[in-house]
C-alpha cells in the first residue's frame, strides 16, 4: 500500500504514522501556495498516473482549512 500527501513538511508525521501501521510506501507532495481542489485533483492525477492501483481512496474534507473536496 502506498500513501500520499500534498502538504507542508509538517504532513510527514502522518506519512510516518501510516508507515508505522503497514503502509509498504508514504510520498509527500509540497503544496504550492495557493491550492484549490481542481490543482489538488491535477497534482493527484500527475503523482499516480503511472503507478499500478486496484483502489484510490481520497478524504472528504482537508483537515486543515474544511474545504470539502
Amino acid at each position: 500500500m502506498t500513501v500520499l500527501t500534498i502538504g507542508p513538511e509538517e504532513s510527514k508525521e502522518v506519512l510516518t504514522r501510516c508507515l508505522a501501521m503497514g503502509a509498504d510506501r508514504a510520498l509527500r507532495i509540497e503544496a504550492p501556495e495557493t491550492t484549490d481542489a481542481n490543482l489538488i485533483t491535477k497534482i493527484l492525477h500527475q503523482a499516480i498516473k503511472n503507478e499500478p492501483f486496484d483502489l484510490v481512496l481520497t478524504g472528504v474534507q482537508a483537515e486543515d482549512d474544511g474545504w470539502d473536496r
